[in-house]
């Protein structure tokens, strides 16, 4: 993942100086003819107009700053940086973005392969894949009453046997989702995805078990 255009505060920082700088430089301009034409105040006119200038410089300044360090940091010097993971058993890979993938192996509930449920013979049966975070996952909820057993049990009542590839981790934002997804389901080719997505899925979360 490379460094994309970003928007948001970083944006403003670069937008705020540069156009600071030329309103600036277009007063200092004003304010210089006005003191040509009015000659009882030119010295008036003649200090802000320099006053106005030194401005328009630091502004330039600031913008030139701004932009050797979009240049030099360029995921965003804004963004918080990923933390080590501080949920036992969790492994933390920083990706290239600078935000934070992490995922249970052998611990929490999870098998070696980082899934809660995977497909354990090959069978001509319909799979099914499911990723979320908490609320998919069911934190404090039994096994049985979760909504991803009852979606199951209630499809197996119409279509047959299910196979169930269940990726959900506590936590997850969209994009540890989709990573998810690509990487543990997806090679197990499930017949159908069901995504669960709550309101605060959005957020970029760096850090384990926000």
């Amino acid at each position: 993942m490379g460094g994309a255009a970003q928007s948001g505060p970083s944006a403003f920082f670069t937008v705020l100086p540069g156009g600071l700088c030329i309103l600036f430089a277009v007063l200092a301009f004003l304010l210089h003819r006005s003191g040509l034409s009015v000659p009882s105040h030119q010295r008036y006119f003649r200090w802000g107009s320099r006053a106005s200038l030194v401005l328009a410089a630091l502004m330039l300044v600031f913008f030139a700053l701004e932009l050797a360090a979009r240049i030099m940091i360029p995921n965003g010097y804004l963004r918080s940086q990923p933390h080590r993971g501080s949920e036992e058993g969790a492994i933390v890979e920083t990706l290239e973005d600078g935000r934070a993938y992490w995922e249970y192996r052998g611990d929490n509930g999870f098998d070696q392969e980082g899934l809660r449920e995977a497909p354990r013979v090959e069978e001509p049966v319909l799979r099914i894949g499911v990723a979320g975070d908490s609320v998919t996952y069911g934190v404090g909820i039994p096994a049985d009453k979760r909504f991803v057993h009852l979606l199951v049990e209630s499809i197996q009542e119409r279509c047959g046997p299910v196979q169930l590839i269940d990726s959900a981790v506590p936590g997850y934002a969209l994009h540890q989702e989709r990573l998810g997804v690509q990487r543990k389901v997806m090679p197990l080719s499930p017949d159908l995805l069901f995504v669960g997505v709550y309101s605060n899925d959005s957020s970029q979360f760096t850090v384990i078990g926000s």
